[in-house]
């Protein structure tokens, strides 16, 4: 008679799972990464709150200079807490968190730790036109870092691609019953709203501050009262999550 083949450890299916199991033990979990990044995010509230100065006298000027601190402070909270929100939602398409996903994060991350500084210098500086600007610099490159993020999710995500292709014919259907050049109009009603608030507040520097801030604003409030992706096809994940 032959003899049986031995299954204990040194087979090679042995080895194998004990060397799959050694690399989801030493991989970053999705759980750890988002712990880090709400911690990141609560330090950056944190650090806006203590940025705002306290006034020095209670004269109405100082009064009205700590009340315009606390409203600009507030702002940067809508736009920080809504980049917060996103980032959950975002989060929760993950199936497997790659280097890639890591370093993308760290990046919006980083952007996102200096909105603090920008708002305190616009804090500092209430009217100029450059504390303003830099703002909106910041709330761009966090937006593209998002995007980015979002777009390396979905490459490797089955049951979001399917949701989005829905979502895409949905999109189609849309624009096929829409009047001619609807697109082409909300283009440029947006676009010469931008530019609008830009050219006037260059020619009116006093209101910069106000103006500008409000784009990101104005935006982040869209996005925290929007489904995006998670409310309205809530209801496709349950069945095509399940295998």
């Amino acid at each position: 008679m032959e003899p049986e083949k031995s299954t204990t450890s040194g087979s090679p299916v042995t080895e194998t799972s004990e060397k799959a199991k050694k690399e989801r033990s030493t991989r970053l979990t999705k759980s750890r990464l988002e712990a880090f990044s709400d911690g990141v995010i609560a330090i950056v509230i944190t650090i806006m709150v203590l940025s705002i100065p306290l006034p020095p006298s209670f004269k109405g000027q100082d009064l009205l200079q700590f009340l315009l601190a606390i409203f600009i402070y507030f702002i940067s909270f809508i736009v920080v807490g809504s980049f917060w929100s996103a980032h959950h939602r975002m989060f929760t398409y993950i199936e497997k968190v790659t280097t890639k996903i890591v370093w993308s994060n760290l990046f919006y991350l980083f952007f996102l730790s200096l909105i603090p500084i920008l708002t305190k210098w616009v804090i500092e500086n209430p009217g100029a036109l450059l504390p303003a600007i830099g703002y909106d610099v910041i709330y761009v490159l966090v937006n593209l870092c998002y995007m980015l993020i979002f777009r390396m999710i979905i490459s490797g995500n089955y049951n979001i691609k399917k949701i989005r292709e829905k979502r895409r014919e949905e999109v189609e259907r849309a624009k096929r019953e829409a009047p001619p050049g609807a697109t082409w109009i909300r283009f440029v009603v947006m676009g010469g709203c931008a530019a609008l608030i830009i050219a006037m507040s260059i020619l009116i520097p006093a209101i910069s501050t106000f103006f500008l801030l409000g784009l990101p604003v104005v935006f982040s409030l869209i996005f925290l009262f929007s489904d995006h992706d998670g409310g309205k096809h809530r209801h496709d994940q349950g069945p095509v999550a399940k295998k």
